[in-house]
């Protein structure tokens, strides 16, 4: 006989069959040990998706559908709007408001802009605000920052062209990054490999310092490797400055210097976290500690030097994968499985319905500006499965539900891959 008493409140099978039937929904399962821990519904249209029992939601993709819908305009509001803004709409007419049509402004400029932009965000003519850029503008801002513009001639100032400093080194940007201060990332490199660049004497006094000699010649910097010589095993091996500076020690008899208490003590403070301990034979076992929020977790002295403090509790990991706040807002929104694994993937956000099944993949350009062509290859290889793609690029911004809605209702429709730019992304990445 158990010597536990069951839990009254934990629902049954037929609990979930009989709420399933009273919302015309179908229960799939499985049984789950409690009312907190999600489950598999179906609804009359057959989409699949998981929710508890107490949390009172419908389905999400028919919730996404009938926003969808609601949110196509009519082609008189097109021409409502367009009145109104002093405009003529021109079309083409689709009906999804952030769909880019013609327009045509008092002045007889021609230009495109979603429906969404025109009527909520209150956007104009783009070369009656200045958006739009002459050569002239180009020549005179590169002639103001000592720059020589080289081309060629772009639609937009947010796309990016050529531009030449006084070095002789070429790099391309968009018209708003070198306006806003930005110059040659050439220079600014340079500098500041200079600025790293130590005197042979600290060298020499940090080799002093951990019982070493130090064997190397002058290098660009302190982050790039150089000789070291150990005064008690004559050993040479080759580490950073930095890295020096940090661990110190010989890397062969003492590879793993070991830290004492109050050096821990003072990296988890440093970090907002506690200490718990023990205190481990090196830098590379791991030991405890805790966040600010009272959680207790394993990591390496090396590990959180390095800047991995996050909490796995409270630092937005989800099904083992760290997830930001934006992520999680999104997926809010949407609903739908996050951080799916397929294909030896981690998908963001997977919705699945009857008609398709749909990857929202969130790009915030500080993490995804040097992966782009890494996306384009999982793009495809998930719309050659089947997949059809929805990519927010953006920073820490998210969409409005509506542009949400008909992004995923033109994929619905029949289309592959869709993406919302937000301007955080144009920004920074053009």
């Amino acid at each position: 006989m158990s010597q536990f008493t069951p839990n009254p409140r934990r629902k049954k099978p037929e609990d979930y069959h009989a709420l399933a039937a009273s919302r015309g929904f179908t229960w799939l399962g499985p049984e789950v040990p409690n009312n907190r821990t999600k489950t598999k519904w179906q609804c009359r249209e057959g989409h699949i998706w998981e929710t508890r029992f107490s949390k009172g939601y419908g389905c999400p993709m028919c919730a996404i559908l009938l926003r969808a819908n609601k949110k196509r305009k009519s082609i008189s509001l097109y021409h409502e709007i367009a009145n109104e803004r002093g405009f003529l709409f021109l079309g083409p007419y689709t009906g999804l408001t952030t769909d880019k049509v013609q327009w045509q402004c008092k002045t007889g400029h021609v230009f495109e802009m979603d429906y969404h932009h025109v009527a909520n965000h209150r956007r104009g003519c783009p070369k009656c605000a200045g958006r739009h850029k002459t050569a002239g503008d180009y020549v005179a801002l590169a002639a103001r920052r000592d720059f020589i513009w080289l081309g060629p001639m772009v639609k937009r100032a947010h796309d990016k062209t050529q531009w030449q400093c006084q070095r002789g080194h070429v790099w391309s940007a968009h018209f708003t990054n070198i306006q806003s201060g930005k110059g040659c990332p050439h220079c600014r490199n340079e500098n500041l490999i200079e600025a790293l660049r130590l005197p042979e004497s600290h060298y020499h006094e940090l080799a002093s310092k951990n019982n070493l000699r130090w064997a190397g010649s002058i290098l660009p910097n302190s982050k790039q490797d150089t000789t070291w010589e150990c005064l008690e095993c004559s050993a040479r091996f080759e580490v950073q400055y930095d890295y020096m500076q940090a661990f110190g020690g010989c890397r062969i008899c003492k590879p793993f210097m070991r830290k004492d208490f109050r050096h821990y003590e003072i990296i988890a403070r440093e970090n907002n976290l506690a200490f718990i301990g023990p205190v481990p034979v090196d830098v590379k076992t791991a030991t405890l500690w805790q966040c600010s929020n009272g959680h207790a977790f394993e990591r390496t002295h090396d590990t959180i030097h390095k800047g991995s403090t996050d909490c796995p509790t409270c630092g937005g990991y989800v099904n083992g994968v760290a997830t930001s706040q934006p992520h999680r807002d999104l997926h809010e929104m949407l609903g739908g499985e996050i951080n799916y694994p397929t294909m030896g993937y981690y998908l963001d956000i997977a919705l699945f319905s009857d008609l398709a099944k749909i990857v929202v993949e969130y790009d915030s350009w500080y993490y995804h500006q040097d992966k782009i062509t890494e996306d384009i290859a999982r793009d495809d290889a998930l719309i050659a499965a089947g997949w059809r793609v929805l990519r927010v690029k953006a920073g820490t911004q998210l969409p409005h539900i509506e542009e949400l809605d008909e992004a995923i209702a033109r994929l619905l429709d029949g289309e592959v891959y869709v993406e919302i730019v937000m301007d955080e992304w144009r920004d920074h990445i053009g």
